[in-house]
C-alpha cells in the first residue's frame, strides 16, 4: 500500500510529469531524424544515377527531391519484384514513350490495343481550327473562339455542354466573353472567385440542373463519368503542361544522350493523351452519344506528330471552318 502511494505521488509530481513530456518530445524528434536519415540514404543512392534526372525544391523547413522520369526508380522499387507485369488503361498514351519512361527494355515489352465498344457514329470528333491559342493570343483570337462556342451551343439548345479551357484563367475569361458577347444567355458558368463556386459545387450544379447549362473548366479532362448528361463538348485550347511548373519545364527540356529531344516528345504526347481522355468524357455507354469539337489551331501540329489510338482516329475528322455546317 505504501509503495502504491509512493508511485501515485511520483506520477503527480510536476518534475516527473515534465520528464515524461520531455521523453515524448525526444521520441518525436528521434522519429523525425530517422525519417530524414532514410531520405538521405535514398538520396545517396541517387548519386549513382544522373542527378539531372531529379528536380529539387527547397522549402522553409524541407527539401523535396522529385524524379523527372520513372526509369530512375521503377526497376528498384517495382519491376525487380515481378517476372511479368500487366499494365492496363483505357488511355495509356504513346506506348513507346511510356515504355521508355518506365525503363522497360523494348525486347521485354508488348503493347496490345483493343477497339472501342462504343459506335463511332455516337462519338464524332470534329477539328474546327479557329485560332491558335497561347499566352500571347489576342483578344480577337479569344472572341473568335467564343463565337464558335456559341455557334456550337446553339445547335444543342436543350443539351448540357462541357468546355475544356486548358486553364482556370481561360475558363474565367471565356465566361466573361460569352456573357458580354451574347447577353441574356445564362447557360455559361465556371468555378472561380467571381462565381464563388468550388469545383465540386460547380459539378453538382451542372449535374442536377434541369436547364441546359454549359460548364467551362480545365478540371474535367479526366475522372468525370456522367453518362447521358453531357450532350456536347468543346476542347477550346490544347492542354499543354504548364512550363511554370519546374518538373514540367525540366522534363520538356530533356535531351537524350543520342541527341533525341525526348522531353519535347513527352510534352506533346502527354498533351495529345489529355485530349484523347477529354474526348472520352462525353460518351460513357454504348448507347450514349455526343460530339466533341476541337477549336485550337495548335492541334494540327499535335495531330500530325503525336501518337493517337485507333479508336480516337476512327472518330476524328477535320472540318473547314469556312464550309462548316451544323452537325
Amino acid at each position: 500500500m505504501r509503495e502504491r502511494r509512493k508511485t501515485l505521488k511520483s506520477v503527480q509530481n510536476p518534475e516527473v510529469q515534465g520528464d515524461a513530456t520531455e521523453v515524448l518530445r525526444l521520441r518525436g524528434k528521434l522519429k523525425s531524424l530517422q525519417a530524414c536519415l532514410n531520405v538521405m540514404n535514398i538520396m545517396v543512392g541517387m548519386v549513382g544515377d544522373n542527378l539531372n534526372y531529379y528536380a529539387v525544391q527547397r522549402g522553409t523547413h524541407e527539401l523535396e527531391v522529385m524524379p523527372l522520369w520513372g526509369w530512375t526508380q521503377a526497376e528498384q522499387r517495382l519491376w525487380r519484384y515481378f517476372d511479368r507485369v500487366l499494365l492496363m488503361s483505357a488511355t495509356p498514351g504513346d506506348p513507346n514513350i511510356e515504355r521508355i519512361k518506365l525503363g522497360i527494355p523494348a525486347n521485354e515489352f508488348l503493347y496490345i490495343e483493343r477497339p472501342s465498344i462504343f459506335p463511332i457514329v455516337n462519338r464524332p470528333i470534329y477539328y474546327l481550327p479557329t485560332a491558335k491559342l497561347n499566352y500571347q493570343s489576342s483578344e480577337h483570337d479569344w472572341r473568335r473562339v467564343a463565337t464558335v462556342i456559341q455557334q456550337v451551343a446553339d445547335q444543342f439548345p436543350e443539351r448540357k455542354g462541357l468546355i475544356h479551357s486548358g486553364s482556370a484563367k481561360n475558363a474565367s475569361h471565356l465566361v466573361e466573353l460569352l456573357n458580354e458577347m451574347f447577353p441574356g444567355n445564362n447557360r455559361y458558368f465556371t468555378h472561380d472567385k467571381a462565381s464563388k463556386l468550388s469545383r465540386e459545387q460547380a459539378l453538382e450544379q451542372f449535374t442536377v440542373a434541369d436547364a441546359p447549362l454549359v460548364l467551362i473548366s480545365a478540371s474535367f479532362t479526366t475522372g468525370l463519368d456522367l453518362p447521358y448528361i453531357i450532350g456536347w463538348q468543346v476542347i477550346a485550347k490544347v492542354p499543354f503542361g504548364s512550363l511554370a511548373d519546374e518538373v514540367t519545364a525540366r522534363r520538356r527540356s530533356f535531351i537524350a544522350a543520342d541527341g533525341y529531344k525526348f522531353g519535347q516528345a513527352v510534352y506533346q504526347a502527354e498533351a495529345m493523351n489529355t485530349i484523347v481522355q477529354a474526348a472520352g468524357r462525353i460518351v460513357r455507354a454504348p448507347d450514349d452519344q455526343g460530339p466533341t469539337f476541337i477549336l485550337d489551331g495548335n492541334y494540327a501540329m499535335l495531330h500530325a506528330q503525336a501518337y493517337k489510338p485507333k479508336f480516337y482516329t476512327d472518330a476524328y475528322q477535320k472540318v473547314d471552318p469556312s464550309s462548316y455546317q451544323r452537325v
